[in-house]
C-alpha cells in the first residue's frame, strides 16, 4: 500500500508539474502578439478566459470578428462582468442589438460597479432608447466617483435641462449633486442658465441674495466657476483675504473678483468688514486706495473704516461680477497699506 500511496503521489505531483508548464508555455506564446500564435497558446490552455479574449483583441485590432472568442472566454469565465461587456458591444457593433442588450444586461446583474451602469446607460442613449437611459444613467451616478463628466454630457444631450436631469438621474448622493452643480456652473458663463446651475449646486442661497463664494476666506480659492479669482500686480501682495499695498500698486487695477448670480430686478447689498492698518513710517492716508465694484456701483474703503456696503440692482439674470480693485483718487499718492477682509457677505435689498 505504502508502495501504490508514492507512485500516485508521483502521478500527482508529474500531473501538476504538466499543468504548470502547460500554462507557461501558453503564457509565452500569447506574449508574441500574433493570432496565429494566440492560437497556438489556446492549443496549451483552452480553459483560461483571459486567453480567449486576448485573441479577441488581436482579431479586433486586425479588422476581424472577436466575438466567438469573447463568447469562448464568457464559456470559461461566465460570472466575469468586464468579458460580457465585451462581448455585449462587440455584437452591437457586429449590428445584433438583442444580444448586445442581453449581455450587457448580464455584465450589470455581475457587477454592481460604476463601468457595467454607465455602459448600458451610454448603449441605451446609442438606442435612443431615454427611459432606460435615465434608469441606468441614475443607476451609474448612484455608485459613480472621480470624474463624472461623460455621463453628465450624455444627460444634457438627451435634456439640455439642468432641473429635468436632476429629476431624473442624480441620486440624492450631495457629491454626485454637488459634482452637477460644478458641472453647469462650468458650462454655463453666465445667463439665465447659471441660477438654476447655483440652484442645483446648491452652495449658496440665491433666493435670499447670498451669493459671494468663501466670503470669509476661510480656504485659498478653489479655482471654481464661483470663487476668488486673485490678481497680483506689481506692488500688491494677497494672502487668503489679507492684501498688502507697498505704494507702488499701478492707479487702476483688479485685486479680487468673483462672479456672482444675479436676478434680473432684484435690490442687492454687498457687506464687507476689514480691518486696515498702516506700517510705520508709512505717509499717513485716508484712503487705502480699494473700491469694491459690481453692477456699476463703486464704494471707497477708507483707512479708519471697519464696513462698507454697496448697494445695487441686478440688470438681468444671469451673473454680475464682484471686484475689489485699486484706482488712485486724482491729488492722493498710492498708499501704504495692509487691509485684512473678515468676511463679505449679500443679501436682499430691505
Amino acid at each position: 500500500m505504502e508502495q501504490v500511496a508514492k507512485v500516485a503521489a508521483l502521478l500527482v505531483c508529474a500531473l501538476a508539474v504538466r499543468h504548470a508548464v502547460r500554462l507557461a508555455v501558453a503564457d509565452a506564446w500569447m506574449g508574441k502578439g500574433t493570432i496565429a500564435v494566440a492560437r497556438r497558446a489556446l492549443d496549451w490552455d483552452a480553459a483560461n478566459g483571459r486567453n480567449w479574449e486576448q485573441l479577441a483583441g488581436l482579431q479586433e485590432a486586425d479588422g476581424g470578428d472577436g466575438r466567438e472568442a469573447l463568447r469562448r472566454a464568457a464559456e470559461v469565465n461566465p460570472r466575469e462582468a468586464g468579458i460580457w461587456m465585451r462581448l455585449g458591444l462587440s455584437e452591437e457593433m457586429a449590428g445584433d442589438t438583442e444580444r448586445a442588450e442581453e449581455y450587457l444586461l448580464r455584465a450589470s446583474r455581475l457587477s454592481n460597479k460604476y463601468a457595467a451602469k454607465w455602459t448600458l446607460a451610454s448603449y441605451y442613449f446609442r438606442r435612443g432608447d431615454t427611459e432606460r437611459f435615465w434608469q441606468w444613467a441614475r443607476e451609474a451616478l448612484a455608485m459613480s466617483y472621480g470624474d463624472r463628466t461623460a455621463l453628465f454630457d450624455l444627460c444634457w444631450r438627451v435634456a439640455a435641462d439642468g432641473d429635468e436631469i436632476v429629476r431624473r438621474a442624480i441620486p440624492e448622493r450631495g457629491t454626485v449633486r454637488v459634482a452637477f452643480g460644478q458641472y453647469l456652473l462650468n458650462k454655463f458663463a453666465d445667463g439665465p442658465e447659471l441660477l438654476a446651475a447655483v440652484r442645483v449646486w446648491g452652495q449658496l442661497d440665491v433666493e435670499r441674495g447670498a451669493f459671494v463664494t468663501n466670503g470669509d476666506f476661510s480656504r485659498a480659492s478653489m479655482g471654481t466657476r464661483l470663487d476668488w479669482r486673485v490678481s497680483e500686480p506689481e506692488g500688491i501682495t494677497v494672502e487668503q483675504g489679507v492684501i498688502v499695498l507697498r505704494g507702488n500698486q499701478p492707479e487702476d487695477c483688479e485685486v479680487l473678483s468673483q462672479t456672482v448670480p444675479v436676478q434680473g430686478g432684484v435690490g442687492y447689498v454687498v457687506k464687507v468688514r476689514y480691518r486696515a492698518h498702516q506700517p510705520p513710517g508709512a505717509v499717513p492716508a485716508s484712503d487705502t486706495g480699494l473700491e469694491w465694484r459690481i453692477g456699476g456701483e463703486a464704494v471707497r474703503m477708507p483707512v479708519q473704516g471697519s464696513l462698507v456696503q454697496v448697494r445695487f440692482r441686478g440688470k438681468a439674470d444671469g451673473a454680475a461680477r464682484l471686484v475689489l480693485a485699486h484706482r488712485r483718487l486724482p491729488g492722493h499718492t498710492r498708499a501704504e497699506v495692509e487691509v485684512r477682509l473678515e468676511e463679505v457677505t449679500s443679501e436682499l435689498e430691505k
